[in-house]
Parts: structure tokens; C-alpha cells; sequence
């Protein structure tokens, strides 16, 4: 019984030793400070941030192009309002036109010609604009119905074209021209 627990205790000693072995061999061979595992100096380091900083301050890096002149600023932040509106798309807005001017319609704006007279803007190709109200399309130059739910499918400049002062509602994106 002795014999068994003096070999059971030499085997874990050679166990622990072979392992402690291993481990001092990887170590030797990891080769810290190579190609493969670098070390950096604090001067290195120091460097590599004071030229970042230079080129942060003096606008050379960065891939982000910043516009050139106030129109393009304008022209962003008006898209975004939009885009806004269309994703809000909760309640309509009350937009006053004035006669002569056109709104134009993302896809999916609804819109309601509440006074005034309007005209509807077809696209290229010659669709129109969904009223839901007659369950018709109307074509390009045709006279909108007050009151009627208009539904503009794309974003491919249908919109309406306005003769008097009017009140329109909207519930989507839109631009005024």
C-alpha cells in the first residue's frame, strides 16, 4: 500500500516537472521584442501622437469631405429635416405655397389640398399621383380635387404645382420649390 502512494505521489512530482519544463521552453522561444512580438518605446509612442495631433489640427487626415460653401450646409440640413419627417410620419403638417411654387413629395407622403388650386406633377415617364379618395390616378397637369388624399409612390419628383395661395397638408417629406 505504501509502494502505491509513493509511486501515485512520484507521478504527479514527474507531472509537475515535465509541465514547469514545457512552460520555460515556450517562454525561451516566444521571442519577445521580434518581428513577431514588437516592443515600443515610450519615444515611439510619443512621436506617433504628436504627428496624429499635427495632422488632426492642420485637417490633412480624415475621410469625411466638409462642404465648401453655406448653399451645400443648407441643402444637407433641409434632406435631413426631411428625411425626419418622413420617418416621423405620425401626423400631418399644415404647409402654406404660395401661388407659382411646386412641393414635391418623398415616396409614401400623403397629402391633402386643403384650399387654393393645384395641379398635379406627373414624372418622367408619365405616371401621376394616387388619389385614394376617387381611387384613381391623376395624370400630369390635371386638376387636384380639395380634400382629396393624395399619395405620392416614389421618390421621383410628382408633387403639385400650385395657381393660388394654398394650404396644403402633408404627413411625409417634402420640398418646396
Amino acid at each position: 500500500m505504501k509502494t502505491r502512494i509513493t509511486s501515485f505521489v512520484a507521478g504527479i512530482i514527474l507531472t509537475i516537472a515535465i509541465c514547469l519544463g514545457v512552460n520555460q521552453i515556450w517562454a525561451a522561444n516566444n521571442d519577445a521584442g521580434s518581428v513577431s512580438d514588437p516592443l515600443v518605446t515610450k519615444s515611439y509612442v510619443d512621436k506617433l501622437i504628436d504627428s496624429l495631433s499635427k495632422q488632426i489640427s492642420s485637417g490633412t487626415t480624415g475621410t469625411a469631405t466638409q462642404p465648401t460653401n453655406m448653399t451645400e450646409v443648407y441643402k444637407y440640413i433641409d434632406n435631413k429635416f426631411a428625411d425626419m419627417e418622413t420617418s416621423k410620419g405620425a401626423s400631418f403638417v399644415v404647409v402654406e405655397v404660395a401661388a407659382g411654387k411646386k412641393i414635391y413629395g418623398k415616396a409614401s407622403t400623403e397629402m391633402i389640398l386643403r384650399t387654393g388650386k393645384a395641379k398635379a406633377i406627373g414624372n418622367k415617364t408619365g405616371e401621376g399621383i394616387s388619389d385614394v379618395t376617387l381611387g384613381k390616378d391623376i395624370k400630369d397637369g390635371e386638376d387636384i380635387t380639395a380634400n382629396h388624399l393624395l399619395i405620392i409612390p416614389r421618390d421621383d419628383s410628382r408633387g403639385l404645382l400650385l395657381e393660388k395661395k394654398s394650404y396644403i397638408m402633408v404627413k411625409g417629406g417634402y420640398s418646396v420649390k
